[in-house]
């Protein structure tokens, strides 16, 4: 089975070189409503700055992302943050509203738009909002979440797209299901905006695809 550390780096160049069909893909309302001749801005290292120390220590170990982008001819921008998940990790709603409001707090007059993408092997794990309520106070936000194995079913579909994040999420997906058995020694490639496959072929193979039978 496919490790955290096979799906992050790969996610991480993801977000850094395709944030625009990223968006495109997974939310085409929100990619619509960006004016992108404006140009977008990575905020990585502001993003950092706003963690506490130990956080900050694990940065390498978390795949997200913080931009700055533009609504048509509105003056003021707005900010996009997008996680990606892809082990399982308990109370991760509280950790995205965490960092939601850590943005909230530097840019208290500034939209924050936050959204998850989900890449784990768990059907049923899917968090969407985080909620506390003591006594007459509540708290609570709920985020827009994309769930990789929802796209099983559209595997071909996914592979003849011309948008690269689908073949990203395909790739995703064959190397889900990866039996290690099927891994040859220098069997996993990418190719562009593909992430690392399990493909049983020679290592001279740079194809992205399907695992071999």
């Amino acid at each position: 089975m496919a490790t955290r550390d096979t799906f992050d780096g790969p996610w991480k160049e993801v977000l850094d070189q395709y944030i625009n069909p990223f968006l495109a893909f997974f939310l085409p309302d929100l990619h619509a409503a960006i004016d992108w001749e404006r140009g977008i801005e990575m905020l990585d290292k502001e993003f950092q700055q706003l963690l506490p120390p130990e956080e900050t220590e694990e940065g390498e170990r978390r795949v997200d992302k913080l931009v700055k982008a533009w609504r048509g001819a509105d003056p003021f921008f707005i900010l996009i943050h997008v996680e990606v998940q892809s082990q399982y990790r308990r109370a991760y709603e509280r950790t995205v509203a965490h960092y939601h409001i850590l943005i909230r707090g530097a840019y208290p007059d500034v939209s924050v738009f936050t959204m998850v993408v989900y890449g784990d092997d768990q059907v049923h794990w899917r968090p969407d909002h985080f909620e506390d309520t003591i006594g007459g106070c509540r708290l609570r936000l709920d985020f827009p979440t994309i769930k990789l194995l929802d796209y099983q079913a559209d595997l071909a579909i996914l592979e003849t797209s011309a948008n690269p994040l689908a073949v990203v999420v395909a790739a995703h997906l064959y190397t889900i299901h990866c039996r290690p058995a099927t891994i040859p020694h220098n069997g996993w490639r990418t190719n562009g905006a593909c992430l690392p496959v399990c493909i049983h072929v020679p290592s001279t193979a740079t194809r992205c695809g399907r695992p071999s039978a």
